[in-house]
């Protein structure tokens, strides 16, 4: 499990579904860390910690994932 807090977003504020975006937009490069559909990763939000696991969005070349079954972590 990594921490991806880093590349963490939500669609809208009062969502509950959070992305990640592993494109680094500055340089082009995308996904260097290597995470795939399916992988547990932590993260924390607002002050919260989270774990979930990486579903990912679109083709691979972007880089994007949903974060589903998002549980707080105590």
């Amino acid at each position: 499990m990594s921490d991806i807090t880093r590349f963490i977003y939500k669609e809208t504020d009062d969502s509950s579904q959070f992305f990640a975006d592993f494109e680094n937009y500055e340089t082009g490069v995308v996904n260097t860390q290597g995470f795939e559909d399916g992988d547990i990763a932590l993260f924390t939000w607002e002050g919260k910690k989270y774990r979930g696991t990486l579903r990912q969005q679109g083709d691979s070349s972007n880089g994007l994932f949903e974060v589903t079954n998002v549980k707080e972590r105590v």
